[in-house]
């Protein structure tokens, strides 16, 4: 019932009429439809096609000086095999994952 008289009390033209609605970037609904069609355009004429030039030159330069891939990887420097204690597993001088230092001790103890 009190929402009744609340009602009856306030204006019929505020009851009506409904507030603008607030455009934050200061566009309407064209000019918003406008500019995304405009970057659109834009991203597909320009950016992409862009990108794409961007690629073949980087992929043309890249593989356009040799490759120097060594087959066998150099020892490494002394300061880098530190070793305060042997390793617990049976080639003890080599790491985790040092394929090539595991070959090498395992040949060494066939032999």
């Amino acid at each position: 019932m009190n929402v009744l008289h609340f009602a009856s009390r306030v204006p019929l033209f505020r009851r009506v009429v409904q507030q603008p609605r607030r455009n934050f970037g200061g566009h309407s609904q064209s000019e918003a439809i406008a500019d995304y069609e405009k970057w659109r355009k834009y991203t597909w004429t320009v950016a992409v096609p862009a990108m794409g030039i961007l690629t073949v030159y980087n992929l043309v330069v890249h593989f356009s000086h040799e490759h120097h891939q060594e087959e066998e990887e150099k020892e490494a420097p002394s300061y880098m095999k530190i070793r305060n204690r042997p390793f617990a597993w049976e080639c003890s001088d080599c790491g985790l994952f040092e394929p090539a230092c595991w070959a090498k001790c395992r040949q060494k103890k066939a032999m």
